[in-house]
């Protein structure tokens, strides 16, 4: 699944405020621009700010620098249901690249423990840290989600040069067993023309944990379609 991007058509992010509303909000941007344009690959969705805060929480546990960590994967919904997903982040030390597993082992005390706090503790904040911010400061975190997008931005126009990144883009029903039509977080790298292609080859069906996950957001967002393309009134 690959998509190119041209200097004649639009490019737009979107992030979710209150109410998680980016996707179906990008969705509609999508068929808009697809009945006018046919270029509905020149829309994605933000979910660097879930990437960029799923990093950090690993750099800051194995006492690395976020350069160092990655890629650090979010998979579907810019909501609860999100899956940041860490089970392909290395750590870089020097000429030596290890798991994060292995790191966290370290860190932890054992393997199993490194499962559990992936599975666990880390997924669960990540997906609540929007919420978390906003009960604590009474605001959104503006900072962070400005930084996000030059980052999206950036990776967008420039290329990733290889580096595995997440985006939100539409599906096309070819990979991981997604349906087609749906604005979806996937790894993706991006060519420095603006083409970005999808990761297609990731271990997800083979993972119970993984596709449980898949699974989960997958159906939410299912659902917001559904509700954002409803006819009023039926």
């Amino acid at each position: 699944m690959a998509a190119t991007t041209t200097s004649t058509h639009c490019l737009l992010v979107l992030r979710a405020f209150d109410g998680g509303v980016a996707f179906p909000l990008c969705l509609f941007c999508v068929l808009l621009c697809f009945v006018v344009f046919r270029r509905r690959e020149n829309f994605t969705a933000l979910t660097r700010l879930d990437q960029n805060r799923a990093t950090s929480m690993l750099a800051g546990m194995v006492g690395a620098p976020a350069s160092s960590v990655g890629p650090v994967i979010i998979w579907g919904n810019h909501s609860s249901t999100q899956f940041p997903d860490a089970r392909f982040t290395t750590v870089t030390r020097g000429s030596e690249s290890v798991s994060i597993a292995s790191a966290l082992a370290s860190s932890l005390g054992d393997a199993a423990s490194a499962g559990r706090w992936l599975q666990n503790e880390f997924v669960h904040a990540v997906q609540q840290r929007g919420a978390a911010v906003i009960a604590k400061r009474g605001a959104s975190s503006a900072g962070s989600a400005a930084n996000a997008i030059c980052d999206h931005v950036r990776d967008w126009f420039n290329g990733t040069n290889g580096r595995i990144v997440s985006m939100g883009v539409v599906t096309d029903g070819t990979v991981y067993g997604l349906p087609e039509g749906l604005i979806f977080s996937l790894p993706v790298t991006v060519a420095a023309d603006g083409t970005y292609t999808v990761v297609s080859d990731l271990a997800v069906d083979s993972d119970e944990f993984a596709r449980s996950m898949v699974e989960a957001t997958t159906k939410e967002l299912v659902n917001e379609k559904t509700i954002a393309l409803a006819t009023p009134g039926k």
